[in-house]
């Protein structure tokens, strides 16, 4: 794909808005659908581009920005909400706009480069790495599935298994076979079927973005990104049947489409509530909050809410003191606690926390995998980097709260493991070098590849 420069992308904007600047107040509702287009377009094409044929946390970044601000853009224009004037949908879409533009240019246009390399897998499948995914499925669905008050431990195990399994799958040697997917899908299915009740559609959505960042790095890898943007358009309409409010039906926040749409929408309300002077600076409370989001509450009564839960009062003040939660994109904390200062300062914050995760996901593809150790932090940045859909969403309290617990379980994980091998004196540092895979005194080699 030929490279756009950004400086065309933001001549485009900018465009635009000089466009509804000169013509009648009847032209906006166009500037916003162009906007909502643009953003479509920017999402997919750094999507594509960044990282080459591998999936990127930027390129999901992107993605996710496509649909939450580009297609939500386009959704209200065609709907028109009686919560949000055409101005403040412009201002809100324009936000967003110029903000993916600037990370672009600034933090991601050089770092693709780094990821673009296939994982190098051992020469056969991680046995150990399997028999750990399927034990934590297992209990998600068979243990914790079934004791109240710990589904998020359950769904954190469970996508923390079907990762491992994905992961402890895949192998260089004579894997080519159609059969190499198979167990990958299956444990998705299981998740989906066993742990998915119809809400956190995101969840599941990260899940598939997880796998099939690992299976992207087969020979078939090439055509995974454009197959995903082709899934898009189906995806978003069988998942908006969920709770069975779809397309064309009236906008719900909590179920169907509504939950696609109503982040930009509500990001539109705060604005204008910020520009009449009804929204509070709240000085970064929302993201302390979610620095202790997975300290239970029964151990904090009075732990802060979440930055979805402060939004209530202000977009769905009907539901205060309900366990409503509302989404309002991650420009809206941004703007919820800083003012309009901090839709500035989100730019180098987000940009540069994109770009270190995109770092980690090259370090660690960069080393051989197939020891638990190696594995483990690989879907470790995996999980983390696909969480960054919740972040564009609302914000970094779910981002916390979903990452944060399946990066615990991993933590877990390897804690146990490292424990039990220092106790047989071996080591689970992984291996490098043409001498792949390591012997027993270089580094951990899996029951399955040992011989």
């Amino acid at each position: 794909m030929r490279a756009v420069p950004t400086t065309a992308w933001f001549a485009a904007g900018a465009a635009v808005l000089a466009a509804d600047a000169l013509s009648g107040i009847e032209a906006t509702t166009y500037a916003a659908a162009a906007i909502a287009v643009l953003s479509i377009a920017l999402g997919v094409t750094i999507f594509l581009r960044h990282g080459g044929e591998q999936i990127t946390v930027a390129g999901i970044y992107s993605l996710a920005f496509a649909v939450f601000g580009g297609f939500a853009g386009i959704y209200l224009v065609l709907n028109p909400s009686a919560q949000v004037t055409p101005g403040y949908l412009l201002a809100a879409g324009s936000i967003a706009y110029a903000g993916q533009v600037l990370m672009w240019a600034i933090f991601w246009t050089g770092s693709g480069g780094a990821v673009a390399r296939r994982a190098v897998f051992a020469d056969r499948p991680s046995v150990s790495t399997v028999i750990v995914g399927v034990a934590l499925i297992a209990g998600a669905v068979f243990v914790f599935g079934g004791i109240p008050g710990l589904g998020i431990v359950s769904a954190a195990c469970g996508f923390v298994g079907v990762v491992l399994v994905a992961v402890g799958t895949q192998c260089a040697g004579p894997g080519r076979r159609m059969l190499w997917c198979v167990p990958s899908i299956a444990a998705f299915a299981v998740y989906y079927t066993h742990l998915f009740g119809g809400w956190g559609r995101i969840v599941v959505v990260s899940l598939a973005i997880a796998v099939v960042m690992v299976l992207c790095h087969r020979p078939v890898g090439r055509f995974v990104k454009p197959a995903m943007l082709v899934s898009v358009g189906p995806g978003l309409v069988a998942l908006s049947q969920i709770h069975g409010s779809g397309f064309g039906s009236e906008l719900s926040r909590e179920r169907g489409i509504g939950s696609v749409v109503s982040p930009l929408e509500s990001f539109a309300v705060l604005l204008a509530q910020h520009f009449d002077g009804l929204l509070p600076v709240a000085f970064g409370r929302t993201f302390l909050a979610a620095a202790v989001a997975l300290v239970p509450r029964a151990f904090w009564p009075d732990k802060p809410v979440g930055f979805g839960a402060e939004l209530v009062p202000y977009i769905s003040p009907d539901l205060t003191g309900t366990a409503q939660s509302d989404a309002a994109l991650f420009q809206g904390e941004w703007l919820f606690n800083f003012g309009l200062p901090g839709l500035l300062l989100m730019v180098p914050v987000t940009g540069v926390l994109v770009r270190w995760l995109d770092d980690l996901l090259a370090r660690a593809t960069a080393r051989p995998l197939g020891t638990l150790q190696a594995n483990l932090l690989y879907a470790a940045v995996l999980i983390a980097g696909t969480g960054v859909i919740d972040l564009v969403w609302v914000g970094t309290f779910s981002y916390a709260a979903r990452a944060g617990a399946r990066l615990a379980v991993l933590a877990a994980v390897l804690a146990v493991a490292r424990l039990l091998r220092a106790r047989s004196g071996e080591t689970l540092e992984p291996g490098a070098g043409p001498g792949w895979p390591p012997t027993p005194t270089g580094g951990l080699v899996d029951a399955g590849r040992s011989g």
